[in-house]
């Protein structure tokens, strides 16, 4: 075989080796259904952190003077707010580009994941301060481990790099928060409710 026929073979090969690898590695971006339902759960349980953390916030911030447990408090929620409105933009983007509704059709049980009811939202909103401060803290951090909860399903069964990647970002920020909060409402002369419990049957990703 002549040396110019060796090379040509040897160039094929390698194109042949590289577009492989390139297709492989657009099979790793293409979501699976974890990724879009994910994408679309985390969404609805992000709104309602940031709805959640919003209506303490405003009120904090309009107190003429706070002690050092509601500042902290202030700056928890003001990373709650912004850390999940970005998350939610990216989970959006990616629905986006996957042509995936926003919203999932057949939704997750939200309040077995962590999600406080309606009402007690609202009432962040009229309690007095310090017994609407206990309350966020107990329902945030239900709410939180129920987050963790979902990442943790969607770095088992997600495909794509960047969800796993945010679910990754979530439990650690999550689990760090719950922690914070956790040593925050003792100070309030107040104890977390009890820690959710996964339900056995339940698939998080369908």
């Amino acid at each position: 075989m002549k040396a110019s026929q060796v090379a040509t073979i040897t160039t094929l090969a390698l194109l042949a080796g590289g577009a492989g690898g390139f297709f492989l590695g657009q099979s790793r971006n293409l979501p699976a259904s974890a990724d879009v339902v994910f994408a679309q759960d985390m969404m609805t349980h992000h709104a309602q952190a940031i709805d959640m953390a919003n209506r303490l916030n405003v009120r904090l911030l309009a107190e003429p003077k706070l002690n050092e447990q509601q500042q902290i408090i202030k700056y928890l929620t003001y990373d709650i707010i912004t850390g999940q409105s970005n998350q939610n933009g990216q989970m959006l983007g990616w629905l986006n580009l996957w042509n995936q509704s926003a919203t999932n059709p057949e939704p997750m049980d939200m309040e077995a994941m962590g999600m406080a009811k309606a009402e007690q939202v609202q009432d962040l909103s009229t309690l007095p301060l310090n017994d609407a401060t206990i309350s966020f803290l107990q329902l945030m951090i239900r709410h939180h481990q129920g987050g963790v909860m979902m990442a943790e399903d969607a770095l088992k069964a997600a495909r794509t790099e960047v969800v796993k990647n945010l679910a990754q970002k979530v439990v650690t920020a999550q689990s760090n928060e719950i922690r914070e909060m956790k040593n925050l409402i003792v100070q309030f002369d107040a104890q977390p409710l009890e820690d959710l419990q996964p339900m056995p049957d339940m698939d998080h990703n369908h």
